[in-house]
Formats: C-alpha cells, sequence, structure tokens
C-alpha cells in the first residue's frame, strides 16, 4: 500500500482512511473444540470482534473500533481500554485479550487505496497492494496479489515481445473492483451507529442463492 514505486509513478495516488482503527493479537489461548475450524466476527454497537485458530495452540484475534486517524493510545493501557470497550461481549472475547502478552498486541489504522485509473506506465505495472490495494474486511488483500500474478504470467507467455499490461488491467479490473468496494462497504456496515435493527434483518434475509452467486464471483477465476 505504501509503495515508493506507485508514488513515483502516480503522484496523485491517495490512501483512504475508513475512520476504523483495529488491534491485532496473537495468543497461546487454545480455542473450545467446536470453534477450532471456524473464523468469524462478532459485531456490537460500531464494535467488532473477529477470531481464527491459526495454529495447533495459537489463536489469532482482531478488534475494530471506530476512531480518529493515528490516534494514540498509551501501550500500557492498551488492554485496559480493550477489555472496557468489549466488556459486554461474550466471555471468551475478554478472555482472549486477558490472556494476550501486551507485547503481542499491534495497532494500525484502516486504509485502502483511492481506485486508480491505471495501474502502469511503459513497461512498468503495479499489482497487488500497490495498485489496488483494500480493506481487510473479505480477507482478499493478499488472495488478489496472487490472482495478479497468476494471470500477469499467463498472459505474457501467451503473449511474448508484447506489452499486455492494458489486457492484464482490463482482465482484473471488475474483480478488483468488486473485492475493493464490497471489502469498503462491509467495513462501513459493521460500524453502523444507526440502523442496526435494520441492517440485521437485511443480513438474515438475504436469499441463500444470492450469497452463492456472490461467493461463486469472488473465488471464481475467469479464464
Amino acid at each position: 500500500m505504501n509503495s515508493k514505486v506507485r508514488q513515483q509513478l502516480f503522484p496523485e495516488s491517495r490512501k483512504r482512511y475508513s475512520g476504523q482503527t483495529c488491534w491485532r493479537g496473537i495468543t497461546n489461548m487454545v480455542l473450545e473444540d467446536d470453534l477450532l475450524h471456524q473464523g468469524f466476527e462478532l459485531w456490537g454497537n460500531t464494535i467488532r470482534f473477529g477470531i481464527s485458530k491459526v495454529s495447533k495452540d495459537k489463536t489469532y484475534w482482531f478488534a475494530v473500533v471506530l476512531a480518529k486517524e493515528n490516534e494514540q493510545v498509551e501501550v500500557r493501557l492498551v488492554k485496559e481500554k480493550l477489555l472496557k470497550m468489549f466488556s459486554e461481549f461474550d466471555p471468551l472475547i475478554t478472555d482472549l485479550i486477558a490472556a494476550t502478552d501486551i507485547h503481542q498486541i499491534i495497532k494500525s489504522d484502516i486504509h485502502d487505496l483511492k481506485p486508480l485509473k491505471k495501474w502502469h506506465i511503459n513497461n512498468i505495472c503495479l499489482i497487488g497492494d500497490a495498485g489496488h490495494a483494500t480493506t481487510p474486511n473479505m480477507g482478499q488483500g493478499g488472495a488478489q496479489a496472487i490472482e495478479d500474478a497468476y494471470y500477469l504470467s499467463n498472459l505474457i507467455a501467451e503473449n511474448k515481445d508484447k506489452n499486455i499490461f492494458e489486457l492484464f488491467q482490463q482482465k482484473r479490473q471488475k474483480k478488483v473492483s468488486l473485492v475493493v468496494n464490497q471489502s469498503w462497504m462491509t467495513g462501513k456496515m459493521a460500524h453502523w451507529k444507526y440502523g442496526q435493527g435494520f441492517r440485521n434483518f437485511i443480513l438474515k434475509s438475504v436469499p441463500k442463492a444470492i450469497i452463492n452467486k456472490k461467493m461463486i464471483a469472488l473465488y471464481q477465476l475467469q479464464k
């Protein structure tokens, strides 16, 4: 996202702050058996918390809240702040926070990249976060970089001695825009201050067929 090459090629490019900051932690606390093979989020009143097992005896968690950009919090007060903020959540949440060493908690504001009209100039092309960074709400940042490499390598192999960067962007733009926009909207929706009941009703009412269609669009590789 902080690509020096992009800043030189496209000095007008800008990051966008989502209005949210995220604490991430790793703890040795082991989850209950019924939670070992799933990752999930809990949405509260403009805050949310996510959990996922990452190894045999380690659990990853993240806590997202609305905050001013670059807001500073003393390290020694982080756990106290988080425990208070998530005190009304399931006890599992506060247990995970309490069990995490203070030095295993990091804080970062959530940004994406304001969409660029072009990813390439002459024989230089941006891929992954350098060209189309997304917020992490769909877990697709690294995935889209891998898809970029897949498409680019195949296009180069099939079009030797040709500059295929324009064709590459044509093939990737629609999918990348879907991910960036959907991730941005999901983050905003998760932190609605008003209309939470309406939001929850709508989400519960979405037909499974529509959800499946969106999943196919997200995970299927176009030819």
